[in-house]
């Protein structure tokens, strides 16, 4: 990244030891802030996890309104204001965590070693995740015009609104089935997939229901094409993170390069639909290639279970017993 920066900035010299500096903070900050997030999870102080995760968001609006009063804003503002926001959360967590693991914490080198060979199949996964979240980024600077690109991100915010429930059930799950027998594991995870995606379609059909006239009220009148492109990816989303729940199986019996695999399949068919598709139908072409990557990722995810598992397919309809278990667990 620092390397990259004169390359990217080419035409702004004057600014890139700047941007160097604060885009290596931030890379700091991030990291620090993800690595204790994770300790929040394990210790099962979820209170804190939400709070902290609140915290940057709410400290930026505030940072930036109060600067916005006193002086000019610029890139460099925006990224200091972003990065002191993660660092009060990461320093929050660090507090908890120092409380809650000094007593129990010791250094031995066997778990060491296979914490970095289980923490490198993770990476795969994440970064196979990230690039394919800017997939379709790359190919709306490559072929439209900068006006397509913002109502595209507009749309494309707006639906991620709904991705939450399914990702905070993924993050939560994974924890409670790492290390079970790979049946009990398929009975969680297409539980935990079918309450989800009830709540989630019935929340989609909201949303694209009054989407239009909430895009146009947020943003302004000049967004509402961004509507289409909105619906499609309201499905993407629902696709995507009922897949990404499923594949949180995998995970918990150490199995991550299925879900590599899922990634890679997906991202490739994303891209060549992409080229050929956006050229010809522009931002929606974007949105109906990533719900069709979704799709597949969906279909990789869902026949693994079978093909490379050797277990029954997970049920993935809703039926009364299910709702029955979903009432007593709200019931207490």
């Amino acid at each position: 990244m620092w390397f990259a920066t004169p390359y990217l900035y080419e035409s702004q010299p004057e600014k890139t030891p700047g941007l160097q500096v604060w885009m290596a903070a931030f890379a700091f900050a991030m990291t620090l802030f993800t690595l204790l997030s994770g300790i929040s999870q394990t210790t099962q102080n979820l209170t804190l996890y939400n709070a902290t995760r609140l915290l940057p968001p709410f400290l930026y609006l505030a940072l930036a309104l109060a600067m916005s009063t006193v002086s000019k804003l610029n890139t460099l503002n925006f990224l200091a204001m972003y990065i002191t926001g993660y660092l009060v959360a990461a320093f929050a967590l660090a507090y908890s965590a120092i409380c809650d693991i000094r007593k129990d914490f010791r250094f031995e080198l066997p778990a060491l070693k296979k914490l970095a060979t289980h923490g490198s199949k993770f990476w795969c996964i994440d970064f196979m995740a990230v690039l394919s979240a800017q997939l379709d980024k790359m190919f709306l600077v490559a072929f439209l015009a900068p006006n397509v690109v913002g109502v595209y991100a507009v749309a494309y915010g707006f639906s991620r609104i709904l991705t939450q429930i399914q990702l905070a059930i993924a993050t939560v799950i994974f924890p409670h089935a790492a290390g079970k027998e790979i049946s009990v594991v398929s009975l969680q995870v297409s539980l935990a997939f079918r309450i989800s995606t009830v709540g989630s379609v019935v929340l989609a059909f909201i949303a694209i229901a009054l989407g239009k006239f909430a895009i146009i009220i947020l943003y302004g009148s000049q967004y509402a094409d961004a509507y289409p492109i909105f619906a499609v990816l309201v499905v993407e989303s629902i696709v995507s993170g009922g897949g990404w729940i499923l594949s949180q199986a995998f995970n918990a019996i150490g199995r991550t390069e299925i879900i590599v695999l899922r990634q890679i399949v997906g991202a490739i068919i994303t891209c060549v639909l992409m080229y050929f598709l956006t050229p010809e139908l522009g931002a929606i072409g974007v949105a109906i290639s990533l719900l069709i990557g979704a799709l597949l990722r969906f279909i990789v995810t869902v026949g693994a279970f079978s093909t490379l598992l050797g277990i029954k397919t997970p049920r993935l309809l809703l039926n009364g017993q299910d709702l029955k278990y979903l009432l007593s667990r709200l019931g207490k």
